[in-house]
């Protein structure tokens, strides 16, 4: 997914706390982004390994920043293994709906994998 911030540069260089959380509906999220299949494919072996190598379980949200003047050259921000559920702010489910997925389906496949892990179910 990508946060359209075309029209914010001026004023936010970034995507602030200020655009998520009190401007969310002023802003044009692209989901899927509209990127190159093998930058795509990139970025995916590159979610995984930050997943593996910091030992996330069952869902984290990797932020990338990438450098346009570089060739698309992606810059890991952060890991967050523990992002928000809110369906207000939630960007999971922007992502989630572009694949057919709605939020109860989502947060249930969470919680179905840590029941599996603990083998609970």
């Amino acid at each position: 997914m990508e946060v359209d911030l075309k029209p914010y540069l001026e004023s936010d260089a970034v995507y602030s706390n200020r655009l998520k959380v009190e401007l969310p509906d002023q802003l044009t999220y692209l989901c899927p982004a509209p990127l190159e299949p093998e930058l795509v494919e990139r970025l995916n072996w590159l979610t995984a390994a930050v997943f593996r190598v910091t030992g996330a379980l069952d869902v984290s949200r990797i932020d990338f920043r990438l450098d346009v003047r570089d060739n698309w050259k992606p810059y890991i921000l952060e890991i967050n293994p523990l992002p928000g559920l809110s369906p207000g702010i939630f960007r999971y489910r922007n992502e989630a709906e572009a694949e057919g997925m709605g939020h109860t389906d989502l947060v249930l496949t969470i919680l179905e994998t840590a029941l599996r892990r603990y083998e609970l179910i």
